[in-house]
């Protein structure tokens, strides 16, 4: 049995139902959202939105079959999703939107304490039993903090260079800038963009001069 939750187009109006999900099928076109397993702690809460290739799906399972399968939750399971997520964001930490969803989540999870234990590869060595196994989310964002910091590091030399060039040299400020796609511009657009650093027209006039 299915808790599900429903909002209908055009209206404020609000459907839901505890332990079933039986409603009339020309129903579904009056239906803004559909949130199947709503609240449950047992299986996988999936929201389908009217329009998407999602909700397209779920109608034409529906009308054929009369039914639908639900997924049990396995917080094994979550977790891997999340670690391969996380990993493959880590690869990409150079991609600012992608950073910025690191450092959105990294300050998410600094806020919110949890028993769920993650491990996330460090290199080559994955850290677990043979380093520390992550007790909390808390643990969680410190480490992914970590790790980013550690690509900084790595490039520290280079990164220096680039940041006294924005932020020092005014003559190759706009140089610099329009250097999308050399490593050293999109190195410094990353740091400055992670720990929040101000444009150099707001910073220079504070900075010493030469």
């Amino acid at each position: 049995m299915s808790n599900f939750e429903a909002k209908l187009r055009e209206s404020d109006v609000i459907v839901s139902s505890n332990d079933t999900f039986v409603f009339p099928s020309d129903v579904l076109e009056n239906i803004a959202w559909l949130e199947i397993n709503h609240n449950s702690d047992k299986y996988w809460p999936t929201v389908f939105y009217h329009g998407t290739n999602n909700w397209d799906m779920f109608r034409m399972t529906f009308y054929k079959a009369g039914y639908i399968f639900v997924k049990q939750r396995d917080e094994g399971e979550e977790l891997n999703v999340l670690q391969s997520w996380l990993e493959e964001c880590l690869k990409q930490w150079l991609d600012l939107c992608i950073l910025k969803q690191l450092k959105l989540l990294v300050a998410f999870l600094k806020r919110f304490s949890s028993t769920n234990k993650l491990t996330i590869s460090n290199g080559h060595e994955r850290t677990g039993n043979s380093s520390r196994l992550l007790s909390s989310c808390s643990d969680l964002g410190r480490l992914l903090a970590a790790r980013v910091t550690q690509h900084f590091i790595k490039h520290k030399d280079e990164l220096s260079v680039g940041l006294k060039n924005y932020y020092f040299d005014v003559s190759n400020v706009t140089t610099t800038a329009n250097q999308h796609n050399t490593f050293q511009s999109r190195l410094v657009k990353a740091f400055r963009m992670w720990f929040s650093l101000p444009d150099h027209t707001i910073l220079l006039p504070h900075l010493p001069k030469g």
